[in-house]
């Protein structure tokens, strides 16, 4: 059977269907991180300091616009709600698919081929995207937005792409990674679009809010979201997965949720977090080679696009502080090329990959398997997979995954006999 005919299976269809809906409904049900959301804005409304309270134990951290586009929903019932939102990013995920595979060549797989492929794909993301939806979280939506505008700016729609972008940024700051790569590819005007629409959607609240108290909160939110905060320092919660929180308590004594030791070292928390910034440097700078150190040029090709913006979505968990786990979901473009790279070396016979390398990859997509997915508790058990997260596994996964991708040049691929592209 061929994973891409399933829609023509109408049986198949249904009970997709049915089953997902039902998922949706159970999860709303449970509600989770968008409640938190919804509270804030409750709390919005009856001019609360939204940044200094602990909302269903957790702190709000997004945008003071964010919370004022979410007044309507707070008069719905939070499942509702939570339904409502998880649907959209059913939309969102689809989405994704569809622009992400429109960069690479399936035409010429097999089925067989094409499902090794998919299961591939689904076998190392599905806890990631799974965590997305079992909190209600938004990190699906990131990564649909900055995968749209980027489509959007490629066929000239600057406007529109720089408004939703410019949402996205002010809703959670971290789609502002895909700046950089914007000027590093030469779209400007883009840019420069989404910096005035992001300036508005700062003091638009103020037609709801007032100026003073959108002025209040806005400086609390930025206060909040500083990096150099001593809470995005000393990040030790258990659950937590980045840069951060995986030196601080590797490098200096800790008081960790677990009672097994963590630290090789014993320093200061000033030479941590220059060791922590050069860390993130390292990463960033990276870049470049990912990019092929080409400055103010158009990408050569989708598949290298790909490459470049799979790399810069997999380390962005990495180098922001307070990262949870379901934000690793961003690695999905990135494992899509790489499951790609290697199927389709496979149908070539090795004839533009050496065996060796192949190998090499497998190996290390398969040790990250085991440290990012199979360390759920699904699989081990809540007790095994707090002592995972305790130690940082998702990370060190993380770290093998980037190294595997660095060997997966897109010029290897490109010299395939047929190298395609789907408009999306």
């Amino acid at each position: 059977m061929d994973l891409r005919k399933i829609k023509d299976n109408k049986i198949a269809i249904w009970s997709i269907l049915g089953i997902a809906l039902l998922y949706l409904i159970v999860k709303a049900r449970e509600g989770g991180d968008f409640n938190v959301f919804l509270e804030a804005s409750d709390a919005m409304k009856a001019h609360k300091p939204i940044y200094d309270l602990w909302l269903r134990g957790c702190k709000y951290y997004y945008s003071p616009l964010f919370v004022v586009i979410l007044v309507p929903f707070t008069y719905l019932p939070y499942f509702v709600a939570d339904f409502l939102w998880l649907c959209l990013n059913v939309f969102f995920l689809v989405r994704t698919w569809k622009i992400v595979t429109s960069k690479i060549n399936l035409s010429s797989f097999t089925s067989k081929q094409y499902n090794v492929f998919f299961l591939l794909i689904f076998a190392l993301t599905f806890r990631l995207l799974l965590l997305n939806f079992d909190t209600v979280q938004m990190t699906v939506y990131l990564l649909w937005v900055m995968l749209e505008c980027n489509e959007m700016f490629e066929k000239g729609k600057n406007i529109k792409g720089a408004l939703l972008l410019a949402l996205a940024i002010n809703i959670k700051v971290m789609p502002i990674v895909i700046i950089p790569y914007l000027l590093l590819r030469k779209k400007f005007v883009p840019v420069l679009w989404t910096m005035l629409f992001f300036v508005i959607f700062l003091y638009l609240p103020i037609l709801a809010i007032g100026y003073q108290y959108n002025q209040q909160l806005l400086v609390s939110w930025l206060h909040s979201i500083n990096p150099a905060n001593a809470e995005h320092n000393i990040d030790t919660v258990r659950g937590t997965q980045s840069l951060t929180s995986w030196l601080v308590p590797l490098l200096m004594q800790t008081e960790g949720e677990l009672p097994f030791k963590r630290n090789i070292a014993n320093l200061d928390m000033t030479t941590v977090n220059i060791i922590i910034n050069a860390a993130r440097a390292f990463f960033i700078f990276l870049t470049l080679y990912f990019t092929g150190f080409t400055f103010f040029k158009k990408v050569k090709s989708p598949l290298r696009e790909l490459w470049e913006l799979g790399y810069i979505f997999l380390i962005a968990p990495l180098v922001f502080p307070h990262q949870q786990k379901y934000e690793f979901y961003l690695a999905f473009p990135a494992t899509v090329y790489i499951c790609y790279f290697l199927v389709a070396n496979y149908k070539y016979g090795f004839k533009y990959v050496s065996r060796a390398r192949w190998k090499t990859i497998v190996v290390l997509l398969s040790i990250s398997f085991v440290l990012n997915t199979l360390t759920s508790d699904l699989f081990i058990g809540m007790h095994y997979s707090d002592i995972t997260q305790h130690f940082k596994t998702i990370t060190y996964g993380t770290f093998l995954v980037i190294i595997g991708y660095a060997m997966c040049k897109p010029e290897i691929i490109e010299e395939f006999p047929v190298e395609g592209h789907i408009e999306t």
